[in-house]
């Protein structure tokens, strides 16, 4: 009993001096140092040892009874890490404590207060856990999908944008439902709700605008910009459209330029148009190699082929005709005259009514050679220095390839000289000066109407003996 008592009392005063060496510190404790932190409750240093918290699975922490807020374990099953409760005793709320430099989660269920810096290095993954649709997702072969899953180097942009798309590569589709049934088309850019949305294996297409190359399967370099640009074109290829509803009914034609708003509305497979003007080229359906520029250009051609029509209006009434040239405001075939071939309108306001002709615009003066005509047909103040000057002849009526058989007339000082073949350097036939003086077979008549001077007649014989 008494070896007993005393080790009882040896117990005691070690804990009396223990208590004695706390509460002589406010209440620090230190383990290791004898100088604990006053803001430490505890206090603990060491050069060779850590400390060591509970170690529980995951069961076993959620199993414990309303855990105070703040308190820490240490999970040791997957995913291992620190944990602590965020919560209430009553309502646990555990997060994992996130290690900077170490492997990282998933940057889940978590509140952000810094941004997301990546001191250069790229973001990326596998891309095994991306599924059929997703808000973000960055594939490890350079992928990037803004609202739905594929491969190849990509950009979606939209609801189900891109999500039939299999092989294509070098795609953006951007704008809901744009591109959604591509599935080996590359390098196409899609801009705008249901943009492109037919294209399967179409390539290097761009469609801008709402429903712009909607109808496009296999077409391919196409460039459609406005509101249902391109919408019917199928197979369509190498064609550019500018402007709301422009080229909207072509299915199969091929390089067209249509500039405007409905220019080429009515197209299907007309090839080689260039439509330039609000409406310009509207009707047309089949023709083929036309160039219409200006408001309502060529309107109503439907199948007339290789016209040239420019200024506001100009064609409009050509419907089948062909090989037609109208140059100026409101001029070209008379309405009923749509059908005229080889006709050529220069000016303004000019009507056509018959094929193979040249009309010029009303009351307009030509000039050659002058830049100020004074007459209907003005040839230039210039005149040859003698009848027989090569710059005497002004106007031909029929020459020459070598310029040495002409017929025409010319002009020479103060005088008009009529020409009937010859040399180059033949004189007039037929000459008629200022002073009213006409000569035949002479440059130089001295009076009017003169004629050259008859041969002398012959002597008479003498009578015989």
């Amino acid at each position: 009993m008494k070896h007993l008592f005393s080790i009882k009392q040896c117990l005691l005063a070690l804990t009396l001096i223990t208590l004695g060496h706390f509460s002589g510190h406010a209440q620090s404790v230190g383990v290791g140092t004898t100088a604990p932190d006053a803001s430490a409750a505890l206090d603990i240093v060491s050069s060779a040892k850590g400390a060591l918290l509970p170690r529980l699975t995951s069961a076993q922490r959620t199993a414990i009874a309303s855990p105070a807020t703040g308190l820490l374990v240490f999970q040791t099953d997957a995913p291992a890490g620190f944990y602590y409760n965020a919560g209430t005793p009553g309502a646990p709320a555990w997060q994992q404590l996130n290690v900077v430099g170490g492997a990282g989660d998933n940057l889940g269920n978590h509140t952000a207060t810094q941004a997301l810096n990546l001191q250069g290095n790229a973001l990326t993954g596998s891309g095994a856990d991306i599924g059929a649709a997703v808000g973000v997702g960055i594939r490890a072969d350079g992928g990037l999908n803004l609202g739905q899953n594929t491969t190849g180097n990509n950009v979606y942009l939209g609801y189900q944008s891109g999500q039939a798309n299999t092989t294509g590569t070098g795609n953006q589709f951007s704008g809901y439902q744009s591109g959604p049934r591509n599935t080996t088309g590359s390098n196409n850019l899609f801009s705008g709700a249901y943009s492109g949305y037919l294209n399967t294996t179409g390539n290097n297409n761009q469609f801008n605008g709402y429903q712009s190359g909607f109808s496009n399967s296999t077409g391919a370099n196409n460039q459609f910009s406005g509101y249902n640009s391109g919408y019917n074109n199928t197979t369509g290829t190498q064609n550019q459209f500018s402007g709301n509803n422009s080229g909207y009914n072509t299915s199969t034609g091929s390089q067209n330029l249509f500039m405007g708003y409905e220019s080429g509305f009515r197209n299907t497979t007309g090839n080689s148009n260039q439509f330039t003007g609000y409406r310009s080229g509207y009707s047309n359906t089949t023709g083929s190699a036309n160039q219409f520029s200006g408001f309502a250009s060529g309107y109503g051609n439907t199948a007339g082929n290789n016209n040239v029509f420019s200024g506001y209006q100009s064609g409009q009434y050509n419907t089948t005709g062909s090989n037609n040239t109208v140059l100026g405001f409101n001029s070209g075939p008379a309405s009923g005259s749509g059908a005229l071939t080889n006709a050529t309108a220069l000016g303004a306001n000019v009507t056509l009514t018959q094929s193979n002709t040249v009309v010029l615009g009303n009351g307009a003066s030509v000039g050659i050679g002058t830049a100020t005509p004074n007459n209907l047909l003005d040839l230039g103040p210039t005149y040859g220095a003698t009848p027989t000057a090569a710059a005497t002849k002004k106007l031909a009526v029929f020459n020459s390839a070598a310029g040495d058989n002409f017929y025409g007339l010319g002009v020479s000082s103060g005088q008009l000289n009529l020409f009937a073949g010859g040399t180059s350097t033949a004189a007039p036939g037929l000459v008629l000066n200022t002073n009213g003086n006409v000569g035949i077979g002479t440059t130089a008549p001295p009076r009017p109407w003169t004629w050259p001077a008859p041969p002398a007649p012959p002597t008479p014989s003498s009578p015989r003996p």
